[in-house]
């Protein structure tokens, strides 16, 4: 099923599209309920940037991974 069968039911005003040029509906809109639970930065967040940043410097996701386990082992043994 393709994305603009999806989103052809959907309000125009739900309607997303992001630094890519991808169109997406916005979660957030569609159940108004669920979207009272959004901040503001939330809503129609565009991740692209973050993306290209993160496929720049592929070196941040693994220091953060050796960080968190390093972490994790330096409270084991704290609390041991």
């Amino acid at each position: 099923m393709a994305m603009s069968n999806v989103i052809a039911n959907i309000p125009l005003k739900c309607i997303g599209e992001n630094g890519m040029g991808t169109k997406y509906a916005e979660f957030s809109c569609i159940f108004p309920t669920l979207g009272k639970t959004y901040m503001p930065f939330e809503k129609y967040y565009d991740p692209v940037s973050v993306l290209k940043y993160m496929q720049e410097s592929p070196m941040i996701p693994i220091w953060a991974c050796i960080i968190y386990v390093v972490g994790i082992m330096a409270g084991r043994a704290y609390f041991s």
